[in-house]
């Protein structure tokens, strides 16, 4: 009995090779379904929450700008006020989310906080589209209740920013000229007089790593918000590889260290 309620509230289920993503968020609009849909591939997963069709919360593993930090490089929060919080929420017993200490503390306002969450659901929602493949499953009934912050995303918005973040490496890659061209930095002052803090630096420098390094291989891939009967439609079946941007162990030692967080990761010398 359990593995039959188990397939009922399992309703769609995949991957990325044979089934868009845009197509996969039409199916759930048109039949504004509300749950889960997860989607895993090596090294990195997402869950984006539906609400009656509209994406209502999103989030992804590992986050390339984490609620802190995207509050601090807004000008939102402090970095001192940033690390008393995330100390103690580590203190805590009860898990404490990192937004409500902050406005418990007087540390930010809720409408920043709003925005920067809204951000941080954009984001993830819109960074699957250059997944070029994973696994994805719908869940009915799963909902994101338990956040404090939720928002009510229209699908067709969703997909054509989506597929606007990837037409701009045509542009990107038409600027760069050769890939065979070495860049080099035309600047003989310090880096610490460029940036306002760590968190600034770092958020500028893995941003355009996740430009430079993000995309192997460039190619205009789009994708109209409507069911594609046979993936040779759009070409889907011939799209070249897009693959996200990868963090050396050491990096991600070194950028807590520089941050003053607590490191996960056990760095190689």
């Amino acid at each position: 009995m359990r593995d039959i309620d188990e397939r009922t509230r399992l309703l769609l289920q995949g991957n990325l090779r044979e089934f868009s993503l845009p197509n996969v968020f039409q199916l759930v609009k048109m039949s504004a379904k509300s749950g889960a849909l997860t989607i895993k591939r090596e090294g990195e997963w997402a869950r984006i929450f539906f609400s009656s069709g509209k994406i209502s919360y999103a989030f992804i593993v590992p986050q390339a700008l984490p609620l802190g930090e995207r509050l601090v490089k807004a000008g939102k929060l402090t970095p001192v006020h940033l690390k008393a919080a995330l100390t103690q929420q580590e203190a805590s017993d009860d898990n404490a989310r990192l937004g409500a200490i902050l406005l418990a503390k007087g540390f930010t306002d809720r409408e920043s906080l709003e925005v920067a969450v809204r951000a941080q659901i954009e984001d993830a929602a819109f960074n699957c589209f250059g997944w070029p493949d994973g696994e994805f499953e719908f869940s009915v009934d799963e909902t994101a209740d338990d956040e404090d912050i939720l928002v009510a995303m229209n699908v067709e918005s969703v997909i054509m920013e989506g597929c606007r973040r990837i037409d701009e490496w045509d542009l990107i890659f038409a600027s760069l000229g050769s890939l065979e061209c070495v860049p080099y930095l035309n600047y003989d002052g310090r880096v610490a007089d460029l940036f306002p803090n760590a968190h600034a630096f770092v958020a500028d420098l893995e941003r355009w790593w996740n430009l430079y390094q993000g995309m192997g291989v460039a190619k205009r891939i789009q994708a109209p918000p409507i069911l594609a009967v046979q993936r040779r439609a759009f070409g889907f079946d011939h799209r070249e590889s897009q693959m996200g941007a990868r963090y050396t162990k050491r990096y991600l030692a070194l950028r807590d260290e520089l941050l003053g967080r607590k490191s996960t990761v056990q760095a190689k010398a």
